[in-house]
């Protein structure tokens, strides 16, 4: 009894340090203090460090987890700390909605030599109408996939905020 006490205090310890560390990024976000310092990065390989780092957790939700990438130039201009933590949120999310027996799928492809579309799927049942709505605001804190115990509902703002700063967009 006593072990399933302790893992559960470290299960909400280690969701109380996301959600505090989300309000801090929003808020040094908002103020615009973040340090935005850009360099040339491999986005190919970036990504595919984050998928083989992400494949444990995929495999202990019972979720396949697998890159595709496309020919092309993928080296971005950009903050590597903020891309990774856009590309574990959005897989995070992913794995969470495909479940037990799910696929998740980060494609990546090069578009008119200018920009990188990066492409996350799932084999989960989506968003309903509402939920897709109210994705973005953060304000409203309405992640949809954080419905229930998984935190604030910040992370898909997060996603757009690194989004944006890096010149792209998320939809």
């Amino acid at each position: 009894k006593t072990e399933q006490y302790r893992a559960i205090q470290r299960k909400n310890y280690h969701i109380l340090l996301r959600m505090l560390d989300s309000l801090e990024f929003l808020g040094t976000t908002s103020g615009e203090q973040v340090r935005f310092h850009p360099q040339v990065l491999d986005f190919g390989g970036l990504c595919a460090d984050v998928v083989r780092r992400v494949q444990g957790v995929g495999d202990q939700a019972g979720c396949a987890v697998t890159l595709e990438q496309r020919s092309g130039n993928l080296l971005v201009r950009g903050e590597e700390r903020m891309l990774r933590r856009l590309l574990y949120q959005l897989l995070s999310n992913a794995i969470r909605a495909a479940g037990d027996g799910g696929r998740v799928l980060l494609r990546l492809e090069s578009r008119e030599k200018r920009w990188v579309r990066l492409t996350v799927s799932d084999s989960g049942e989506g968003f309903s109408p509402t939920q897709l709505a109210r994705a973005f605001d953060p304000a409203r804190g309405n992640d949809p996939l954080a419905e229930g115990e998984w935190g604030l509902g910040l992370g898909i703002s997060i996603c757009r905020i690194v989004a944006e700063k890096h010149g792209g967009r998320i939809a």
